[in-house]
């Protein structure tokens, strides 16, 4: 996550993500020559009329709103101005004099759930776009999903290759409930959520990373009672030993980011 401090300004909305140039979560702006006008709100106090780099705590309370942002997160539940500090005076925000002297920098309990619960697997770069993801709703975890919920299988195309040859995998994920779960969408090793590792006879682990990350389009939806969400991958066979078993991780199924396991035994031929 970038944080890049600018001085400019931006006709007072103080900052912004750079999500508006189609590269999520890549950075956020804070604008030192944007501040708190009379006309924006009463209840700036001290800083009334000042910009943001002559008041030093309102500009990091800025800079974090965006930083925050910057992990996809919302504004408060009620609020709908562009930089909330303009709504201090409200109910929902606080009483007035509290900016800038007494702000409090914290996130709600909303984005606070988020953070913990529903993180993007990736910040920097990628991620999920803001709009796709900031208002997913987080369901309790033990409520959502149980141990026997959601089925994961991987399948290889042949169980014996020849060393150097391509291996086509194939995984299934299936909600076994007979009530909707919400599971990442796709399930792919190019959106993070699935993970490949070969374990050879002697227990050592080798991982299979994806030289792409591809999770712009990436959503958390529900998957239906019996459906099923399948990806793919073709490896080469280079990197395994004679005798393996090809590991396959799922993470983030299930409002939990729970993470499950399924595994296909492999045998790599010397070439003849």
């Amino acid at each position: 996550m970038h944080l890049l401090v600018v001085p400019g300004k931006i006709t007072c909305s103080r900052g912004k993500m750079y999500d508006s140039i189609t590269v999520p979560c890549e950075g956020v702006l804070s604008y030192s020559d944007d501040g708190y006008p009379a006309s924006a709100s009463s209840f700036f106090g001290t800083a009334e009329g000042e910009t943001q780099r002559d008041i030093p705590r309102a500009f990091l309370r800025s800079a974090s709103h965006e930083v925050v942002h910057g992990f996809n997160q919302i504004h408060q539940e009620l609020e709908g101005g562009a930089d909330n500090s303009d709504l201090l005076g409200t109910p929902t925000t606080g009483d007035p004099g509290v900016f800038p002297d007494d702000i409090n920098l914290r996130v709600n309990n909303w984005v606070r759930h988020h953070l913990r619960h529903l993180p993007g697997p990736v910040v920097r770069p990628g991620g999920h776009t803001f709009s796709s993801w900031s208002a997913t709703l987080v369901p309790s975890a033990d409520l959502n999903l149980a141990p026997d919920t959601l089925d994961v299988t991987v399948t290889a195309e042949q169980s014996q290759i020849e060393l150097g040859e391509p291996i086509a995998l194939t995984w299934t994920v299936t909600n076994c409930a007979d009530y909707p779960v919400l599971v990442p969408d796709p399930v792919t090793v190019e959106s993070t959520y699935a993970h490949i590792t070969v374990i050879d006879s002697n227990g050592q682990r080798r991982s299979i990373p994806t030289f792409i990350i591809e999770c712009d389009a990436l959503k958390i939806s529900e998957l239906g009672p019996g459906e099923s969400r399948t990806g793919e991958r073709d490896c080469t066979s280079r990197k395994l030993p004679e005798s393996a078993s090809l590991r396959l991780r799922t993470s983030g199924l299930g409002s939990s980011g729970v993470s499950m396991v399924a595994s296909a035994p492999m045998l790599a031929l010397p070439s003849s």
